[in-house]
């Protein structure tokens, strides 16, 4: 039976918490530097590599997957109940919603400012053609409270929160998923990772890459079939396989997926290293001396989330008040040393803030949503 040597579902892998780190800080540098930053970004060579970060999604997804099989896989083992399903739901709606409604909430505040600076503004239509304030409609802003928005390429008030609408729909269905890949036989696992691997490259041959201008259903699959690939590759992990890597072979599949992405290859293809990347990395002990395993880097990890989520808003608050205050994009007024100063105090101030959100927001409303009794009695948990 698949599974037999199940660890205990409170075992964290702390390699895998600093991997979710470097994705965000990862995600960060691509949305700041290739998008607002052109000098910055032509600095690099190739300047592919900065393009290609938007990958670290793909390394989210299968995380995603891994993790959820790592921490219910045992509590379904004995099959899904109703009562463990609406506790799996509730605990992710608690995982993501605070952050993603504070955001909103942040934005909703932007979006009445760049109104006023519209209204006031001598060159209304510049302003309008850089932002994204055209997006912030009223019907989005209901798609967003009701985590709709990543069926949409122009969704999203805060842009990376498709991928938050995209993963709460995945929610879903992984406890069957989890439930059905470790009940099967090995071949069936296969073609269930297999099946997930077709779909991302059918995304890239028909769209030229995995991006999607973060929205509509091909992301939706991509979260889905990238989640059934973390969650096949979990039942490896059970089966031993990851006992063929060390720290060494980590640091040079990390290597090796970065150069990927400086490679005119397909995307997919760093897409199956991160696989074999997040398998090598179950294999680092908390108290080794591998780099991967820094407690700043473990720390990063903890505060991911919100730093995914806030990185936009800082984002926005560079490219759109460059506008509204010297009337042109930051990429056209600063020099390329310039830009390299405020990429970096602009990841500082993510981290920083993504601090103070964790430990104010995140986590704090995560424990009261989970323990909140009108909130259970919403996911039809009162009586338990």
């Amino acid at each position: 039976m698949p599974g037999e040597n199940m660890p205990p579902k409170s075992v964290n892998i702390a390699g895998l918490t600093s991997l979710r780190g470097i994705a965000a800080l990862g995600i960060v540098f691509h949305h700041f530097i290739a998008t607002i930053f052109p000098d910055l970004h032509s600095f690099f060579v190739p300047d592919r590599a900065i393009s290609k970060l938007y990958l670290f999604v793909d390394l989210f997804f299968i995380l995603s997957g891994f993790v959820l099989s790592h921490v219910y896989c045992q509590r379904f083992s004995t099959g899904l109940t109703s009562v463990a399903y609406k506790e799996f739901m509730l605990a992710r709606f608690a995982r993501i919603y605070p952050v993603h409604l504070f955001m909103l909430l942040v934005f909703l505040a932007f979006q009445l400012v760049y109104l006023m600076v519209v209204a006031n503004a001598n060159n209304p239509e510049l302003i309008q053609e850089t932002g994204f304030g055209h997006r912030r409609t009223f019907a989005t802003f209901l798609a967003n409270i009701f985590l709709l928005q990543g069926f949409s390429a122009v969704g999203s008030w805060n842009e990376p929160a498709w991928s938050i609408s995209a993963e709460w729909f995945a929610y879903l269905l992984v406890p069957f998923l989890v439930v059905f890949v470790h009940r099967v036989n090995r071949a069936m696992q296969i073609l269930v990772f297999m099946l997930g691997l077709l779909a991302i490259v059918a995304i890239e041959l028909i769209n030229g890459d995995l991006g999607m201008w973060w929205g509509g259903w091909p992301m939706m699959l991509r979260c889905l079939a990238e989640a059934s690939m973390g969650i096949v590759l979990y039942q490896l992990y059970l089966r031993g396989m990851a006992r063929f890597f060390d720290g060494r072979s980590v640091t040079i599949l990390f290597l090796v997926s970065g150069l990927s992405m400086a490679l005119p290859i397909p995307h997919v293809i760093t897409v199956l290293l991160f696989v074999f990347l997040v398998l090598a990395t179950t294999q680092l002990k908390s108290d080794s001396l591998h780099w991967l395993v820094h407690p700043g880097l473990i720390y990063l990890g903890m505060i991911s989330y919100s730093i995914y989520m806030i990185h936009w808003f800082v984002r926005q608050l560079i490219l759109e008040s460059s506008v509204w205050f010297w009337g042109d994009k930051p990429g056209v007024l600063l020099s390329m040393y310039e830009e390299s100063v405020v990429v970096l105090v602009a990841v500082s101030l993510v981290i920083a803030l993504s601090h103070l959100c964790f430990h104010h927001i995140e986590m704090p409303w995560r424990t009261r949503l989970v323990s909140s009794g009108r909130i259970r009695r919403i996911f039809g948990l009162e009586d338990f």
